[in-house]
């Protein structure tokens, strides 16, 4: 389990965050919330909301609300001087549009953020898992893992860094583990944010 693994990082300093953006849905709001209460990631910004995709992202038809104000994910990045920012999306994507079109939709999300923040660098995660027991039409974990392995080589053709947080909830059904799903379906409880928070700080060497 994760305490093994990463228990040593609790207490890492957190300073690389402060400057950096998390982009996501219902998922991401779980870290948001737990981040707000346990500052492992610092004071990195949250832009996200329920339901939120790709496809939003890059049509403007579900806007992030920052400073009062509708942005579009590259304006809200420009507007809080983001660094770098760690974007989970595809949830919401891999059931209505399929594995194609997300991918597709993710060149476009990319570009339009490096034409408003050139400098900033993108760490692009992979979806998480969804319990076994929930899975449901388009929405399965074969589907889940085609995208991440397709997101993985894009995020390495397009000078990206792809971070792994998905694999570590799994369970040997390969779904999202009983003690990672808030609802049997694919929220997140406080372990789960526990594992991923850590994880990240894993990745970039805090």
């Amino acid at each position: 389990n994760w305490q093994d693994t990463y228990t040593w990082l609790v207490d890492t300093p957190t300073d690389f965050f402060d400057d950096a953006a998390f982009i996501g849905d219902s998922i991401t709001l779980a870290l948001r919330n737990f981040n707000t209460q346990y500052k492992w990631l610092g004071e990195a910004t949250f832009f996200c909301q329920g339901s939120y995709s790709v496809d939003h992202a890059v049509n403007n038809t579900m806007m992030i609300r920052f400073r009062g104000q509708n942005m579009t994910p590259q304006e809200a990045l420009a507007a809080c001087e983001a660094k770098k920012v760690f974007i989970l999306l595809g949830m919401n994507d891999i059931a209505l549009y399929g594995v194609e079109k997300s991918i597709e939709n993710w060149g476009i999300l990319v570009a339009n953020i490096r034409e408003l923040c050139p400098e900033i660098t993108i760490y692009i995660q992979s979806g998480t898992p969804i319990y076994t027991g929930g899975q449901v039409g388009g929405l399965n974990n074969q589907r889940m893992d085609e995208y991440n392995a397709r997101l993985q080589v894009f995020a390495e053709e397009n000078g990206c860094i792809y971070l792994d947080v998905g694999t570590a909830m799994k369970d040997e059904t390969n779904g999202l583990a009983y003690s990672y799903a808030s609802d049997n379906y694919v929220h997140l409880t406080k372990s789960a944010c526990e594992l991923w928070a850590l994880q990240l700080k894993n990745y970039v060497g805090q």
